[in-house]
């Protein structure tokens, strides 16, 4: 699996594999648990609900391609800003808050 985070100031891409966790992600066992949690659905993640966030717009948008548990994975979506990128997804796309 790729996650590309894509914004101008943290563009970035990571390879992560799971079972077992590894690649380039700088937090793969945490993002291999958050992504195992959600059961693979990008759109489930656990996230930071608790995490304040600013009215800042700032957009980025965020991918992952690739397969988990045999399942083919494109998922895509924007964010008002990192911070709801993080509170929606939690380290999976921005790995530095672990």
């Amino acid at each position: 699996m790729t996650v590309t985070p894509q914004n101008t100031s943290a563009a970035a891409a990571y390879s992560l594999t799971c079972n077992p966790d590894g690649g380039d992600h700088p937090s793969a066992d945490a993002a291999c648990a958050e992504i195992e949690a959600a059961n693979g659905d990008f759109a489930a993640l656990p996230g930071e609900p608790g995490l304040l966030c600013t009215y800042i717009y700032d957009p980025v948008t965020v991918s992952a391609t690739g397969r988990w548990m045999g399942h083919e994975v494109n998922y895509q979506e924007t964010f008002p800003s990192t911070c709801e990128l993080i509170r929606e997804t939690g380290s999976v796309f921005v790995p530095e808050i672990r």
